[in-house]
């Protein structure tokens, strides 16, 4: 339904007021006609070539000034002592006059400038979150700057420099955040902390101290040979946990990508061998070289003073010496004028053919003399600023391919432009076309002989890769290359072309960037649209990136596929590529996505002063490095609006065609063509380089066809008022109220349930404005009114069931081929527990639905989306023009349906505001058509086809990965084989029809079974108005059944909608089984006897199914094998652990287990004046004051309905670091360890994981290590400290800082209140009610705070950290056992740790490439799941890839050890 995140991305641009006012009109109206003739306009201070943190797979926006809140760009000095000037002439313009010259206004905020010592710092007061900052140190050096005997240097380098900093450690245990990460061109380490100490809140000052301290050690590293053999180990490890099937395709991409260049061959993680090789001198020596002042930008933001930020840094960090022989393009912060005419000059260059070197030459020595002569006209302020220049010239050139101020030891970068309109010379072709990058700060002397070796370098790639004969044809297509891999089950395509980085600094630049994305938003969208008419894609996009990473501009249309349907898949993409670039968008297509953009640009605008540091430091890093204006976001929006407004069609048109010019033709004279295409498919896939160039012949030789846009009518409204039950079918009132009786919307409320229930009704006395309601109609509803994030909001739809409410398989059924058990005392995975899990179908039969089904089921309804009577093209442009986004998540024990979205008209006056139609589509969710009845949801045949298609996909590549296989397998042991917590299997899904997923979703969504969970801007009677008029009004789906329908029958009327009825009251009224199964599995541990007893409901329903090992039947020790050409390893230990609320499997509370339970007298007593004065009988706060938490005795605070919870949270926090410290830093056995609860709400009991990544060879140490680590934490009496390695109450404080510091920045996010207020009227979940401290962790701080140690002890004992005979452990390797000839052999032949895959280039022979630089890098290890658009509606999937661009080598916190 709402497949938008790709085109929501791509209009992504930052703003700020409504455009009545706009800014840009008060700022046009000050500017000069024209620009002074002896001037440039204001660029940025520091070179254009800086990392940014977003993986290539979420390239699907182009980086303009307006990405992210803060939009991009060119820094500038907040006066004119301390960077460029900005051009402020007070002078008319006139309405007709050309804006387009017209400098962008820089942030007036920013302040830029340089230190004695050659530092750049570049620094912003945000004052969100308060009490907080960012401190980036930038080192401009990155693997590309790399030596053939240096791969992986500048990784291990990052790695020793901050590892091993006392300085660093200092940060531990303030709730502090910090580490580093290395990419090609860059090495960033950065420090996120708060303002005041931790341990003297009056000290604002001592924590930005040590932070700079910590970054300023950095240049002075200590190296020492312990620290390189321990991190020499880290990153060995690192380079195996990282080597995943989708990294491997990803480095393949970037190497077809890059062939031209030294980047195919320079990822961050270096060569095997050779790491393994290093001395102490030879990383000593890279540091020397790179690791200096003036080779360095520190970016400050935060809420802290400037002038505060400005004298630390000068106090901190200025005492580091000074380096005169790092290069430099800067004095003080000023970029010097002459410079930047070079650069300027060589900008413009254009295109050129590499061959006529006389022409470049010729034309750099004009932009030369011109600049030199500039040089000398220009004064300097002061004699500083002399000697600064003066050193500037004497450090000597700085290579302007290179897009960057670096160091003289830098390899230029040459990339081969695919065209796009940039070419002098319009003839020009593959192998031909070269380009010198603009480059903003290249200092007065340019040393031509790089120059003449890049481009040497450049021509000579290129002519091996076009080769000769079919291969030659095939170079004028770009790079064409197949990889295929064994563990891949599915085709993907990955269509490139390679232009520069356009900066964005002027208005005619910026006006630009909005058309292009314009024309992005409407190829995006058609796509969306194509894909739904046949099953054909997993997931198709078109994105255009400025990879600051890359130092280039790249367009991708990227697209996954059944590899039996590749051709018609790939075709139909590139049919839609190529009509959009032919024949452009439509005027109505136009104008929805101006609005868009312009609404969401209001948006962020809004939301200026509540941007993120951490968000606002990224922003900035990326727009210095491409070399854009930063402006403010009033002003921005401002620009925006008046660019919007200025915006033409033939623009947008003009844009269009640049997006997809490289698919029209390309073997034509002056045609553009892909800079590379690779396809990555199955091994047994039979796909060639043949096949797809003889296909793409025919797709250049075929007619482009102007589309039909016919069904391109976007709904204003998605549910009319007159389709809704009296009182609620009424217009709104002109009045602008939303109802004209507010009497009939306190109505829809049930007031006499909310009396009865604690915490719940108007009064209910809650924190932060949460307010907890009841409707008549059965829907629980939760919402906070806040302006944390102005004019937006997330909305949370949570239902109880999951996976584990569906029907267990019979035994038998087909089990995973990825990977084989191999245990000499236990069955094989396809024989553990018959006996049980026949026990469970026994058990379950009847009274769930078919197993799959609900995981199907919500899949479908992420892929389908008609609504109402409106198609699913309809129904998601109009999410399009109202900027909702949707996600829907199925887990264990929930069903969530997430929305975030703006609760303001976006979409014109004419249309309903964002958070209207959001309740819109959740009461058609909640509605299921009936006969004659079009209204609600419509279940299409296409969209389940599509879904099977996608979880087959997502479960194959699961269960083939080692990750997947080892975890799955070592739950089937767990669980005895129980396949509700497994991959599901093929054949399950395929055997599922239409009827079965729609059932079993549409029990769930009874209103009765029902939470919505609401946080944002908005006011309580607009919201309130909003839930009676579409929750409130649902259908009584319980009064009456159609026998000869699956389905119940709607009752239209208002005045018959129910009061909340018990799930097994509601079940018995349901027609089928499978209806009934759903409301039973909702039922809580707590009425589970009451269940089965006078309903039949199966336990198996009702409580976890993980046990602990039981060695009489199902041994504790599992071995897997998973088939791959590469040798990695990853150790498991897992056991049991009651749930998140201290719930254990057998339905009893964690506490009588440890004798907490039963309380004394005196203990309950205390208990409950506790609740009765923190919460009142009512929910709502007591007359009395309430004691505080930690005076309470040790059993009445243990009493608690959060200390389960908070415990549990700081035992997960200890073991992570105790493992981290142990595992790695004492043993180093791996890069990352860590451990994972899994603490169900609604199941009884739960489970626990640990993590680590190994080497085959060291396996089995890592493995004991994690088990000793364990064991010597856990209670021991015996022990003279009560434990082999006890825990000290300094590891306890620093946990409880970070968790209350987490939790407490996470209390400005919609989303995090959306997920925490959820589940808290759910019956399932008896733990968390409404009026106790669990309701929406409104206790969590003081409940984590009055944690002891001996808490955390008996938490162990819990688990039975004690006993390892309780624990499950699991070694998982993959590749063939090691053979020191092999290894020998392959020596040669080192491919960065991995076995060089099955990999061909179309136009060169394997012989003529040099694989043996095939790199790896890895991915930040705890990066969260990044965003994938699909061909479905409701929403995107969750994945998560490598980024092989970026190495984040220290992946932990600061407080991880």
């Amino acid at each position: 339904m709402l497949r938008v995140v790709v085109a929501l991305a791509a209009l992504a641009t930052a703003g700020a007021f409504a455009p009545t006012s706009s800014p840009l009109r008060k700022w046009a109206a000050a500017q000069p006609r024209t620009r002074p003739e002896d001037e440039t306009p204001p660029r940025a201070a520091v070179g254009p070539l800086r990392g940014w943190k977003a993986p290539r797979s979420r390239r699907g926006v182009l980086k303009s000034s307006s990405l992210n809140s803060a939009a991009s760009a060119t820094v500038e000095a907040s006066s004119a002592a301390t960077g460029p000037k900005v051009y402020r002439d007070v002078r008319a313009l006139s309405a007709t006059a050309d804006l387009d010259p017209l400098p962008l206004p820089a942030h007036p905020g920013l302040k830029v400038g340089r230190l004695s010592n050659g530092l750049t710092y570049v620094l912003l007061r945000n004052a969100a979150p308060a009490g907080r900052f960012e401190a980036h140190l930038e080192i401009l050096a990155g693997s590309a700057d790399e030596t053939d005997a240096q791969q992986g240097m500048a990784h291990l380098v990052e790695h020793i420099a901050y590892m091993g900093s006392r300085k660093r450690e200092a940060l531990f245990g303030t709730g502090s955040q910090t580490n580093a990460y290395t990419d090609f061109h860059h090495t960033v380490y950065y420090a996120s902390c708060p303002v005041a100490d931790p341990t003297n809140p009056r000290d604002t000052k001592i924590m930005l101290h040590r932070a700079l301290e910590a970054l300023g050690e950095v240049l002075e590293a200590r190296f020492e040979e312990s620290r390189l053999t321990k991190e020499r180990a880290a990153v060995l490890s690192e380079m195996s946990m990282v080597n995943t099937i989708e990294y491997r395709v990803e480095c393949a991409i970037l190497q077809a990508l890059h062939a031209e260049n030294r980047l195919a061959s320079r990822f961050p993680i270096g060569l095997k061998h050779l790491i393994e090789s290093w001395k102490l001198g030879d990383v000593q020596k890279y540091h020397q070289s790179h690791y200096k002042p003036g080779n360095a930008i520190l970016y400050l933001v935060g809420d802290l003073p400037l002038e505060q930020m400005e004298a630390q840094l000068s106090m901190v960090v200025g005492r580091v010496p000074a380096d005169r022989k790092a290069g430099s393009g800067l004095a003080d912060g000023r970029v010097s004028a002459a410079a930047t005419k070079l650069a300027l000059a060589m900008g413009r260059l254009g295109v050129l053919n590499v061959k006529d070197k006389d022409a470049v030459k010729d034309k750099l020595e004009a932009a030369k003399a011109d600049a030199k002569a500039d040089a000398k006209a220009e004064a300097p302020a002061t004699s500083a600023d002399a000697a600064a220049l003066a050193a500037t010239e004497e450090a000597g050139a700085v290579d302007p391919a290179s897009l960057k101020l670096q160091s003289r030891h830098f390899p230029p970068i040459v990339h081969a432009w695919s065209g796009g309109g940039l070419e002098v010379d319009a003839t020009a072709r593959i192998p031909l076309e070269y380009c010198i990058p603009a480059q903003k700060d290249a200092p007065l002397s340019v040393e031509e002989a790089q120059l003449e070796a890049a481009a040497k370098d450049c021509e000579f790639r290129l002519d091996q890769l076009a080769g000769a004969g079919e291969a030659s044809k095939a170079g004028k297509a770009g790079v064409l290359r197949v990889f295929s891999h064994e563990m891949l089950s599915s085709v993907s395509f990955h269509l490139f072309a390679k232009r520069p980085v356009m900066p964005i600094s002027t208005f005619g630049e910026y006006k630009a960037s909005l058309a292009t994305r314009v024309a992005l938003a409407a190829l995006q969208v058609r796509l969306n649209v194509l894909s739904r008419k046949e099953p054909l894609f997993g997931y198709v996009e078109f994105n255009v990136l400025d990879s600051s990473r890359e130092a280039c501009a790249v367009c991708s249309l990227d697209m996954q596929c059944d590899a039996k349907k590749w051709e018609a898949a790939l075709g139909t993409a590139l049919k839609e590529l190529r009509a959009v670039a032919l024949y452009g968008v439509t005027q109505d297509e136009m104008k929805r996505y101006v609005q868009a953009l312009l609404a969401d640009s209001e948006q962020l605008a809004a939301q200026g002063d509540t941007v993120a540091s951490g968000d606002q430091v990224t922003s900035l890093m990326e727009a210095v490095a491409c070399g854009h204006t930063f402006m403010e976001p009033e002003t921005s929006f401002g620009v925006t609006y008046q660019a919007l407004e200025a915006l033409t069609l033939e623009e947008v048109n003009a844009a269009a065609y640049e997006l997809g010019a490289h698919a029209l033709g390309w073997d034509e004279s002056g045609k553009r063509r892909p800079s590379a295409l690779i396809a990555c498919a199955p091994a047994d896939a039979e796909l060639t380089e043949a096949k797809i160039l003889d296909f793409f012949d025919s797709v250049r030789k075929s007619e482009v066809i102007a589309p039909d846009l016919s069904d391109l009518v976007v709904p204003t409204s998605l549910l009319p008022p007159a389709k809704l039950p009296a009182p609620f079918d009424q217009e709104p009132s002109a009045e602008g109220g939303l109802y004209p009786d507010p009497a009939q919307v306190a109505a829809a409320f049930d007031t006499e349930l909310e009396a009865e229930t604690p915490g719940l009704g108007l009064d209910g006395g809650h924190d932060f404005g949460v307010t907890m309601r009841r409707l008549r109609s059965g829907v629980a509803l939760n919402y906070r009114p806040s302006q944390d994030e102005p004019q937006r909001a997330c909305l949370r739809l949570t239902v109880s069931g999951g996976r584990a409410a569906e029907l267990a398989r019979g035994p038998g059924a087909p089990t995973s081929k990825a990977a084989s058990s191999s245990s000499s005392s236990s069955p094989s995975a396809g024989d553990l527990g018959r006996g049980e899990t026949a026990q469970l179908v026994a058990e379950t039969e009847g009274w769930a639905p078919p197993m799959g089904s609900i995981a199907l089921g919500a899949r479908t309804m992420q892929e389908g989306g008609a609504l109402g009577g409106l198609s699913r093209t309809q129904v998601e442009l109009f999410c399009v023009d109202q900027l909702i986004m949707v996600e829907i998540v199925t887990e264990d024990e929930f069903v969530h349906f997430n929305f975030a979205f703006p609760t303001n008209k976006v979409a014109g006056e004419d249309s309903v505001s964002g958070i209207e139609a959001v309740f819109q589509i959740v009461r058609q969710l909640m509605v299921p058509p009936a006969p004659g009845d079009p209204d609600g949801f419509v279940w299409e045949e296409d969209a389940l086809q599509r879904a099977v298609s996608g979880l087959i996909q997502q479960e194959e590549a699961d269960a083939s990965s080692l990750e997947g296989a080892a975890r799955q397998a070592v739950i089937k042991r767990m669980t005895r084989g129980d396949p509700r917590f497994t991959s599901l299997e093929a054949e399950t899904l395929e055997a599922l029809t239409l009827d079965q997923a729609r059932n079993a979703l549409v029990t769930l969504l009874h209103p009765t079974a029902v939470e919505v969970s609401v946080s944002g801007d908005f006011e309580r009677p607009q919201l309130e108005a909003l839930a009676a008029r579409y929750l409130g009004s649902l259908p009584d789906l319980t009064a009456t059944a159609d026998k000869d329908a699956d389905m119940p029958k709607k009752q239209p009327q208002f005045e018959v909608a129910p009061a909340k009825v018990p799930p097994a009251e509601w079940a018995s009224k349901l027609p089928t089984p499978e209806l009934k199964a759903a409301a039973l599995a909702a039922s809580s541990p707590s009425r589970a006897k009451q269940a089965v007893d006078e309903a039949g409901a199966p336990p198996a329903l009702l409580r976890s199914p993980f046990l602990p090992p039981d060695e009489s039947s199902v041994a504790s020790r599992l071995d897997i094998e998973v088939p791959d050409s590469d040798p990695r390893a990853l150790c498991h230990v897992a056991g049991v652990a009651p749930n998140k609320w201290g719930v254990m499997r057998d339905g009893t509370d964690v506490r009588e287990a440890l004798g907490i339970f039963p309380l004394s007298d005196k203990d309950a007593q205390a208990a409950k004046d506790y609740q009765e004065a923190k919460y009142g009988g009512s929910g709502g706060s007591g007359g009395a004051s309430p004691p505080a938490l930690s005076s309470l005795s040790t059993s009445a605070r243990r009493a608690q309905p959060l200390w389960p919870a908070a415990a549990l949270a700081l035992v997960q926090e200890v073991l992570n670091r105790r493992l981290f410290s142990q595992v790695r830093e004492r043993k180093g056995l791996t890069y990352d360890a860590n451990f994972q609860l899994t603490a169900h709400e609604r199941l009884a009991g739960g489970w626990w994981l640990v993590t680590v990544t190994s080497s085959p060879a060291n396996s089995e140490l890592a493995l004991d290590a994690c088990v000793e680590s364990l064991v010597q934490i856990a209670p021991d009496p015996s022990r003279p400290f009560g434990a082999a390695f006890p825990l000290t109450r300094e590891n306890l404080q620093a946990a409880q800082r970070v968790l209350v510091q987490r939790h407490t920045s996470e209390l400005r996010s919609n989303q995090y209140w959306s997920e925490i207020l959820s589940a808290t009227q759910l019956e399932s979940v008896p733990g968390k009610q409404p009026g106790n401290g669990a309701a929406y962790l409104r206790e969590w701080g003081e409940t984590v705070r009055a944690v002891t140690l001996e808490d955390l002890d008996l938490m162990f004992k819990a688990l039975k950290l004690e006993d390892e005979k309780q624990f499950y452990t699991c070694i998982a390797v993959s590749g063939a056992p090691v053979d020191p000839a092999a290894a020998a052999a392959a020596l040669a032949a080192d491919n960065h740790g991995h076995t060089m895959p099955s990999i061909s280039a179309a136009n060169t022979p394997l012989s003529n490439r040099t694989t043996s630089d095939a790199a790896l890098t890895d991915t930040a290890p705890r990066e969260e799941p990044t965003a994938k658009s699909h061909p479905g509606g409701l929403g995107w999937i969750l994945f998560h890839a490598g980024d092989p661009r970026r190495y984040e080598g220290n992946r932990t916190t600061s407080d991880a050890r």
